[in-house]
Parts: structure tokens; sequence; C-alpha cells
């Protein structure tokens, strides 16, 4: 009798490492699945309400001449963040900043832009 009973806890034992071990394991799948879930739901409240651009501007840096006598130009960059952008020509750019602050830019010649939207 001693030796049944013996076995019966060690087989409950066993059945309760199991047990536990298995739901570890699925309270992990589930708490990644929540956290996936609530990245996918972020990602389309920004899609959807929040707006972000990044304006890459190319300035006209430097003009020579070479011994064929060709322009060589050289350029140079600067980046922004805007949140709004209300007027985009060749040569004037404007809109909002992160900040909520005016942005404008305005040249007499036209410049090189790219716009990129974040969100």
């Amino acid at each position: 009798m001693k030796n049944f009973l013996h076995n019966i806890s060690q087989k409950a034992k066993s059945s309760l490492v199991w047990l536990w071990k298995y739901t570890k394991i699925a309270a992990r799948f589930i708490l990644k699945l929540a956290i996936s879930i609530w990245k996918a739901i972020l990602r389309l409240w920004f899609k959807i309400v929040y707006e972000e651009y990044e304006l890459t501007v190319w300035y006209l840096k430097d003009s020579e001449r070479d011994n064929r006598g060709n322009i060589v130009t050289t350029r140079t960059h600067k980046r922004y963040l805007l949140k709004k952008i209300t007027k985009k020509t060749p040569k004037h750019i404007k809109g909002k900043d992160m900040e909520g602050r005016a942005f404008e830019i305005r040249t007499v010649e036209p410049f090189d832009y790219q716009i990129r939207k974040i969100y």
C-alpha cells in the first residue's frame, strides 16, 4: 500500500510539473500576442491621426567651371521634421514644424527637395 501511494504521489507531482511548464509557455505566448496586437493598434493610430514628414532640402553650395568650361555645382543638404505642409513649389515651401511653429523656405532660384511621410 505504501509503494502504491508513493507511485500515485510521484505521478501527480510529475503531472503538476508538466502542467506548470505548459502553463508558463502558454502565458508567454499570450503575452507576446497581446504586445504585438498593441503595437499594431498604435501603428494604425499613428497612420490615421498623426502626421509627420521629413523634408530634405538641397541647397546650392558652390559653382565652379572645370577645364572644359562645364559648370560643376556642389550641393549641401539639410533635413527638417514637419507635421504639416501647406505649400510646396520649387521656390517656396511652407508649413509647421513639430513644435507647432511656422516654417518657411523661400528662394529666388529653384531648389531640390524631397518629402518623405514618416506617419
